[in-house]
């Protein structure tokens, strides 16, 4: 039987390695040069030492490891260098065998099978819906740091719809993150929001 529609909130569009590898090598160089103040394309050390403390990505890397041992970056140095930690990061993955327990801060999430599929599962999420013929809708955040919500909106714009059964239909909430609240990572949902989602819910079910 298949399901009336589908509700994502912080959804992804695109697919699991596509995020993954934005999350870890891409979005670090996107936080670090907002560091950049006077906005010239290179990232001093000076810069980073003036503007860790309130930056977004002190939360993800210590400052000894932003600091460039030349004295500066450019974007295309610095992605350079985090791609590498990416790679050893899959390399990892792919060594374990799918049965060994995937572990974080010593707590298990999965087996290693469902953390390699986010290095090897380059088919979209729009792409496994193509012949699904329910409603599909998405809420994610403009402030969001894990599925940015104009980021997977635009690949959305990007993907051709028009051959899937169902348009999915994508909603931007401004200055809401990942658990559509004011943190662009925390929940819980705003009321605001979930009175939304209900709303949609009940309009398939009529």
């Amino acid at each position: 039987m298949t399901a009336t529609g589908l509700l994502f909130f912080g959804g992804v569009t695109e697919s699991a390695k596509s995020i993954l590898h934005w999350q870890i090598a891409e979005r670090p160089v996107e936080w670090a040069f907002m560091m950049d103040t006077n906005r010239d394309g290179e990232l001093t050390n000076d810069e980073i030492q003036s503007g860790y403390a309130t930056s977004s990505i002190k939360d993800i890397a210590t400052i000894g490891q932003l600091l460039s041992p030349s004295g500066s970056w450019t974007q295309v140095t610095l992605q350079n260098e985090i791609e590498k930690t990416y790679q050893a990061i899959a390399k990892d993955a792919l060594e374990h065998a799918d049965t060994s327990p995937y572990q974080m801060n010593g707590v298990t999430f999965s087996c290693y099978q469902w953390w390699k599929r986010w290095f090897t599962d380059d088919t979209s999420v729009l792409e496994n819906l193509r012949d699904y013929d329910g409603y599909i809708e998405y809420h994610n955040g403009d402030i969001d740091s894990q599925t940015p919500g104009t980021r997977e909106r635009a690949f959305l714009e990007s993907f051709p719809v028009r051959q899937m059964k169902s348009k999915p239909t994508f909603v931007v909430h401004e200055n809401k993150g990942h658990g559509l609240s004011p943190s662009p990572l925390y929940g819980p949902l705003d009321k605001e929001v979930i009175e939304q989602l209900v709303q949609s819910v009940e309009l398939w079910t009529k």
